[in-house]
């Protein structure tokens, strides 16, 4: 590096041996590097030992995805038929986003990680063993949600757009704005989502006593909903140290969901012939307003394992 390539003429090799010429490497025109660049590439998922870590940021989960459709595809976590977030089969679960407390659960939560793009996210952390630094509530389980954080100087942002379709389409599109200047930091961030649902299940089942068909079902399921929603966030940190940050911010959300469905079953005799018939109705309109604000001061103290020396 920083010398010119050498190429010697041509020569044979006795048995004798041969006594080769000092070579003399010139010095080329290049005598500084300007700039090194190291790629690297964390693994999607980090088994830790009382955590996984989930690296979204730059993998293909963040494609078009929102950040329920991230949790719902990490492992150890489901969702069930009522938007419960479980861990390991434990609910009651402590979701965190950017170290701070959601307010919201069950449904609203769920309707809020659905307009979340997974654009935005950096990593998620399913915690199964809590330290002492959570309280009762994080004891079955704690989903830590980290969002990308912009750390160059000056004014920068993001735009996405995102749509995907099945029966139905699904849109979700936002923006990102960040401003940093020396310790101080100003941020803003605005989503909006339409996304909409579509199950159709049928399912025909026959009871048998010793052998001989006894009765059955027939059962179809049908359920359609659709989600608008904005969501918004600004906020503002101030970095007195490397250790110690005080911050601020503003989140909210209006989020409107209907939905509607029906659940129609018809019982069979032993001869297969329609015995009874039985027609349920299911309808949704919601409107969720949510605003919630944020005053934190952080500190990592010298001998805590996030501290930096």
């Amino acid at each position: 590096m920083g010398y010119e390539r050498y190429w010697s003429a041509p020569f044979a090799l006795p048995a004798a041996g041969l006594a080769l010429p000092a070579v003399v490497l010139r010095t080329s025109a290049a005598t500084a590097l300007r700039e090194v660049v190291v790629l690297g590439q964390k693994p999607l998922f980090e088994h830790l030992a009382d955590r996984t870590v989930v690296n979204v940021e730059n993998s293909p989960l963040a494609a078009g995805n929102t950040a329920l459709d991230v949790l719902a595809r990490a492992p150890g976590v489901t969702v069930d038929g009522s938007d419960n977030l479980a861990l390991r089969g434990r609910q009651g679960l402590l979701v965190l986003i950017d170290g701070k407390r959601q307010p919201m659960t069950g449904t609203e939560l769920a309707d809020y990680l659905r307009t979340l793009p997974a654009e935005q996210l950096k990593s998620i952390e399913l915690i199964t063993n809590p330290p002492a630094s959570y309280d009762a509530q994080g004891t079955a389980g704690v989903i830590a949600i980290n969002l990308k954080k912009d750390q160059r100087q000056g004014a920068n942002g993001t735009v996405n757009l995102g749509y995907g379709r099945g029966v139905y389409g699904r849109l979700t599109t936002g923006a990102t704005l960040n401003y940093r200047r020396g310790k101080a930091n100003a941020y803003g961030a605005y989503t909006y989502a339409d996304r909409r649902t579509y199950l159709r299940l049928t399912s025909h089942r026959v009871f048998y006593d010793q052998g001989q068909p006894t009765g059955g079902s027939q059962q179809e399921d049908y359920l359609a909903t659709r989600t608008l929603a904005h969501n918004w966030k600004a906020g503002v940190d101030y970095t007195f140290t490397r250790r110690t940050t005080l911050g601020a911010a503003l989140t909210g959300q209006g989020a409107q969901s209907t939905g509607q469905g029906t659940n129609a079953v018809t019982l069979l005799d032993a001869a297969g012939a329609p015995s009874r018939a039985l027609v349920s109705g299911a309808y949704r309109n919601a409107t969720t307003p949510n605003l919630a604000a944020n005053l934190n001061l952080r500190h990592a103290f010298a001998d805590s394992s996030t501290a930096a020396p």
